[in-house]
């Protein structure tokens, strides 16, 4: 099975094919770079910020979204909570990019897989120390 094979949207129209998960995720990343080019973030911010907005619906690359899309079988974890799990599972991969420590990577992945409104409430993940907040903040 290939990357294209995992839809992100329902087919326009029956007969035709759905929406790529992956294009779906470089779409929006896509916007997303040049509606914060106005801001003037440093390239590295920029960066990890489009990276993140990339990733938004990573759980869409499931075979339990695919299986409510297409045959309406019901999701026990929602795409965007599969999305915060994912996240946490890449987190080794996403702090060389990211930066930042584990807390504020844990917030920034709970916002992203919250992106329709519904933040995560099932306590997914947990990075080490992501339970405690820095110093300068409490």
């Amino acid at each position: 099975m290939g990357i294209l094979d995992w839809p992100g949207k329902s087919a326009a129209a029956p007969g035709q094919d759905e929406h790529p998960a992956v294009h779906h995720m470089l779409d929006v990343a896509a916007v997303a770079e040049c509606l914060i080019a106005p801001f003037g973030f440093d390239r590295p911010l920029q960066q990890a910020l489009v990276l993140l907005v990339a990733l938004h619906d990573l759980g869409k690359i499931s075979e339990s979204f695919r299986r409510m899309l297409r045959e309406e079988v019901p999701q026990t974890l929602r795409h965007w909570e599969l999305t915060e799990i994912l996240l946490f599972e890449l987190d080794p991969l996403l702090a060389a990019r990211l930066g930042g420590d584990p807390w504020h990577r844990q917030t920034l992945y709970a916002a992203v897989a919250g992106h329709h409104g519904r933040p995560p409430k099932r306590a997914l993940g947990g990075l080490a120390n992501a339970g405690r907040r820095p110093r300068d903040y409490r």
